[in-house]
C-alpha cells in the first residue's frame, strides 16, 4: 500500500492510499462516509487486491489525521468541492492506471457525493456500489436555512449540538436499549467501540459542513439534475435491514425511484437481515464482501 497526496482544484491536499496489484481487472475508487476515514477500509481494499482488483481510497476533506479542522470543508460551497475532489481522484486513477476501468465503492455520505457525481460523470465509471445509502429527508431545505443562520451568528467552524441532534444524533433513537450513542452504526460491538475510541471518527460536523451535506442531499434527490446518464451503468445498492440511515423500506424505495427516474436502468438491490449501517464491519461481513466481489466480477449488462 502506498500513501501519497494530490492537490485538489482549490489547493487542498487530498490524502490517498493506493493498493496496487499485478494484472488487475479494474480499480475501485473507495469513498468513505461521514465522520470516519479511509484507514477503516484497509481490510476491504486488501480483500479486493487478493481477488484481482486494485483500489484507491482517499480521505474526504475535513477528515483524517492531516485535516486542519475536523468536520469542516470550506466557508462557501464546500459541497461543490467534495464532488470535485472525487473527480480529481478519478483523474489520478486514470493517469495511474490508464488501461483499467474505474469502479466505485461508496458508503453512507460517500454515496450522497457519488450520486451527485453521477449527475454529470456517470460515463466515467464501469460499475458503482452504494452501501448504506442515506435517503432524502423532507427537512433538508429547512436544514440549509437553519445552518445558514447559525453560521452567520457563530461562524463556519462552529459545531451546533442542535443540528447534530436533529440529524446524525437522531439515528440512535431507532435502537432499543442502546449501550452507546453509536449503536445504530453496527450490531458488532467491537466495531462500535472501535468507532468511539478512534479520534478520527464521530468528531462532529461544523455548521458549514452540515450545510454542505444538506445541499448534497437536496441535489442527489433531484432527478432533473442528472445529465447524459449512462443508462446501462451497473449499480448495486446495499443496505442493512436495520439501518436507520437509509430510511427503511420507504426511504430505500425513494432512493431507487430517484435513480431509476434519472434514467439508470441497470440497478440491483440487496438487503441484509440483522445488519445496521456499517455492513462492511458487521460480524457476518464476509457475505457482503462476496456480493460486492461477484458484482465487480460479472461481465456484460446485469439485469
Amino acid at each position: 500500500m502506498e500513501k501519497l497526496w494530490i492537490e485538489a482544484r482549490d489547493g487542498y491536499h487530498l490524502d490517498l492510499r493506493v493498493y496496487e496489484v499485478k494484472q488487475a481487472e479494474a480499480v475501485v475508487q473507495i469513498i468513505h462516509g461521514m465522520e470516519e476515514h479511509q484507514g477503516r477500509y484497509e481490510a476491504f481494499a486488501e480483500f479486493l487486491n487478493q481477488n484481482g482488483f486494485a483500489a484507491v481510497s482517499s480521505n474526504m476533506r475535513g477528515h483524517g489525521s492531516t485535516a486542519e479542522c475536523l468536520g469542516y470543508f470550506k466557508d462557501q460551497k464546500g459541497y461543490v468541492e467534495l464532488v470535485e475532489d472525487q473527480k480529481t481522484v478519478t483523474d489520478f486513477i486514470k493517469r495511474r492506471f490508464p488501461q483499467l476501468p474505474v469502479y466505485i465503492f461508496a458508503h453512507s455520505m460517500g454515496t450522497i457525493t457519488t450520486r451527485v457525481l453521477l449527475q454529470q460523470d456517470s460515463r466515467s465509471y464501469g460499475k458503482v456500489v452504494l452501501s448504506g445509502y442515506p435517503n432524502y429527508q423532507r427537512g433538508t431545505r429547512l436544514g440549509i436555512l437553519l445552518t445558514g443562520i447559525i453560521k452567520t451568528v457563530h461562524g463556519a467552524e462552529y459545531k451546533s449540538r442542535l443540528i447534530d441532534s436533529l440529524s446524525v444524533g437522531a439515528f440512535n433513537k431507532y435502537v432499543k436499549n442502546p449501550k452507546t450513542r453509536c449503536d445504530w452504526i453496527c450490531y458488532n460491538e467491537k466495531t462500535v467501540q472501535g468507532f468511539i475510541e478512534d479520534p478520527y471518527c464521530g468528531f462532529g460536523f461544523t455548521c458549514s459542513a452540515f450545510s454542505d451535506l444538506f445541499h448534497l442531499v437536496d441535489r442527489m434527490h433531484n432527478s432533473r439534475l442528472y445529465e447524459d446518464v449512462n443508462r446501462n451503468l451497473p449499480l448495486l445498492l446495499l443496505r442493512g435491514e436495520d439501518d436507520p440511515c437509509t430510511g427503511g423500506n420507504q426511504g430505500a424505495a425513494d432512493s431507487l425511484h430517484v435513480l431509476s427516474g434519472a434514467g439508470f436502468q441497470n440497478i440491483r438491490c440487496i438487503e441484509y437481515p440483522h445488519m445496521r449501517h456499517e455492513i462492511l464491519f458487521e460480524t457476518d461481513h464476509e457475505k457482503v464482501y462476496q456480493d460486492i466481489l461477484t458484482f465487480y466480477q460479472e461481465t456484460g449488462i446485469l439485469c
